[in-house]
């Protein structure tokens, strides 16, 4: 269901944080306190938030193929948040929408500053322990199987932390 990847060197992790931070032809959008772009092929939607199919730039295509030759998925998008510290975090939810089929695999990159991501299970979940990873710059991280099933996860608050955090979420997306 887990699995954690050490990183790759193919990956140039300053120029893609560079690179996303500083292209301003990016249509970011105000999520509460994180700032998200979501780049794919098909427009997506999780709770009231709706996003519209954009292309994802040639600067990311590398890492795009990286994150598929990894976990050998055909991923289409990358939603992208940006945390500007440990202040900013996300709520508990699971990514189960009907646009990522049965099932979905998501895979992670993260950029920036160590952030510890929370899992608690479901009530109909055989697994009734929560646990927390750290993860690190540089970190892949990959959700699978019964994942989003069985656990809710959250990026967790920690005041104390001020260093930025980039997340890059692979996905396969599906047409509505």
């Amino acid at each position: 269901m887990f699995s954690f990847y050490l990183p790759k060197g193919s990956v140039h992790y300053q120029q893609i944080w560079d690179k996303l931070i500083n292209n301003h032809s990016l249509v970011w959008k105000n999520e509460g306190s994180r700032l998200v772009l979501y780049l794919g092929d098909y427009p997506y939607k999780y709770g009231v938030f709706k996003h519209p199919s954009i292309h994802i730039p040639s600067f990311l295509i590398p890492t795009l193929n990286a994150a598929k030759s990894l976990v050998a998925t055909d991923f289409n998008s990358i939603l992208v948040n940006v945390y500007n510290s440990g202040a900013v975090s996300l709520g508990w939810h699971s990514d189960n929408e009907p646009e990522l089929g049965i099932n979905p695999t998501i895979l992670s990159l993260s950029l920036g500053g160590t952030r510890l991501l929370g899992f608690k299970p479901r009530a109909s979940s055989p697994v009734q322990s929560s646990f927390s990873v750290a993860l690190k710059h540089g970190m892949w991280f990959v959700m699978t199987g019964y994942t989003q099933k069985w656990f809710l996860h959250s990026l967790l608050l920690d005041c104390n932390l001020t260093n930025k955090r980039i997340s890059l979420t692979f996905r396969k997306v599906y047409p509505a």
